[in-house]
């Protein structure tokens, strides 16, 4: 009789005593666990990415350039674990308003430091690289605000965009910055003073005045002036023959005043013997 009822007692105690075990979150739970380890993931990189700014004193930018591409690369393989989750609830959508909000504040601040920077950036030669990464991360970022409306209810997807948007407004605060660098790679600069006459110059003198000559690259210039007086009269005659470039002339004669004597006649000849040596020279 002692026995059964020990066996009885027994039985009801096993019956009693509760079994602990495990449950596995359901799909939504599931899915709000990983949007919010993407936004958090995202935050730590755009963490790193203010940090390397606020470190950065001129001259390489290669730490804020690798803390730019985790971002990108962060946020992209985020938008693709948002576009695999189920649609969110209301509680669970709501749920996202702080961590967002906190990633748009670290992402103003980071493109403030950023722009604090700009000078000694463009100094280094990166603007236009600087300009590239945050259009990068303009992409990335409205892909994923795109993503994050797409799953929550209807009714709240206009709140959902616009917490989105404020990160990507902080982004493009930076890309107006850099707008007018978008093109720059540094600052270089030379000048050189052109030479009428590369390849040396000619200088010959003849009785009747002086011939200038040049190479074909320069410019050409050759002149003559022989002027008499007679005691009937003057008789004064000038030639002049310029070429530029390809060594073609003209040439310019001066209708001859006064009464013509041999002396005039002398003047001519002066004028082409000039015309002839700058032609010569060519």
């Amino acid at each position: 009789m002692q026995f059964a009822i020990l066996t009885i007692g027994l039985a009801l105690g096993a019956v009693a005593t509760p079994t602990v075990g495990s449950r596995d979150p359901t799909p939504v739970e599931r899915d709000i666990a990983s949007i919010s380890s993407v936004i958090n993931s995202i935050t730590d990189k755009v963490t790193a990415l203010d940090t390397a700014i606020k470190a950065y004193s001129g001259g390489d930018v290669s730490s804020i350039q690798s803390a730019s591409d985790d971002i990108v690369s962060t946020t992209n393989s985020g938008v693709q674990v948002v576009d695999a989750s189920a649609t969110l609830s209301d509680t669970d959508a709501v749920g996202l308003t702080t961590p967002v909000q906190a990633l748009t504040s670290d992402i103003s601040s980071a493109i403030t430091d950023l722009i604090s920077k700009k000078s000694q950036i463009v100094a280094a030669g990166a603007g236009a690289q600087t300009y590239k990464d945050l259009q990068d991360q303009d992409t990335a970022a409205k892909a994923l605000a795109s993503a994050l409306t797409g799953k929550v209810a209807p009714e709240l997807q206009a709140i959902a965009s616009s917490l989105a948007g404020g990160v990507t407004s902080a982004i493009e605060s930076g890309i107006s910055a850099f707008a007018d660098v978008a093109t720059a790679t540094g600052s270089a600069g030379s000048s050189s003073t052109p030479s009428s006459s590369p390849a040396g110059s000619t200088t010959a003198s003849s009785p009747a005045g002086t011939t200038t000559a040049s190479s074909p690259a320069g410019t050409t210039t050759a002149a003559a002036t022989s002027q008499t007086t007679a005691a009937s009269g003057a008789a004064s005659g000038t030639g002049a023959a310029s070429g530029t470039g390809t060594g073609a002339t003209t040439t310019t004669a001066p209708p001859f005043t006064g009464a013509a004597s041999s002396h005039s006649f002398n003047g001519v000849v002066g004028g082409v013997a000039a015309l002839a040596a700058a032609i010569f020279a060519l």
